[in-house]
């Protein structure tokens, strides 16, 4: 038995999906017909589903889904080489946009993609790095905040102590 999941995601517009998703290199597998317009966008392995809905506003969905990836850096590549070709530049910032590949924790790296209606598509890769332990003692902790200048910031990770 093999099992996969699909997001489905709002959209205000579902001309500006489609032409957002193939300016990144994603293959419109299905396109908009009838009363209750859907599109279905896939890019290798990622198969993402879109419905249009009036309400769906652009500055602030609450849509979101993540892909995991071996090979994040590539993904990454691909993405802001056909933005670049498509649009002339990489958007940073605003919607739609690119987020730069970071390391998001000692064991993630990844981006984001928010697309025309404000869906984020988190993309991530683990990572072989693996957290160091500093201290297994809450007071030791606390006092690395406490002597870090950052004030305050021992209370809000330890209210308690």
């Amino acid at each position: 038995m093999s099992e996969f999941t699909i997001p489905m995601l709002p959209c205000s517009s579902v001309k500006e999906v489609i032409k957002f998703y193939q300016s990144l290199g994603f293959e419109i597998t299905r396109k908009p017909t009838g009363p209750n317009p859907y599109v279905c966008a896939r890019f290798g392995g990622i198969e993402i589903h879109f419905f249009a809905m009036k309400q769906a506003a652009s500055k602030g969905s609450y849509g979101t889904c993540y892909v995991s990836t071996s090979d994040v850096d590539g993904l990454y590549k691909s993405f802001a080489d056909s933005l670049k070709r498509n649009f002339g530049k990489i958007p940073s910032s605003g919607i739609p946009r690119l987020t730069p590949i970071k390391d998001l924790s000692l064991e993630e790296r990844g981006f984001d993609i928010v697309d025309p209606t404000g869906n984020w598509i988190r993309i991530g890769q683990k990572t072989d790095k693996k957290p160091v332990a500093v201290s297994s003692s809450p007071k030791v902790t606390k006092s690395i905040f406490k002597n870090s200048g950052k004030a305050g910031l021992d209370k809000v990770f330890f209210p308690y102590l």
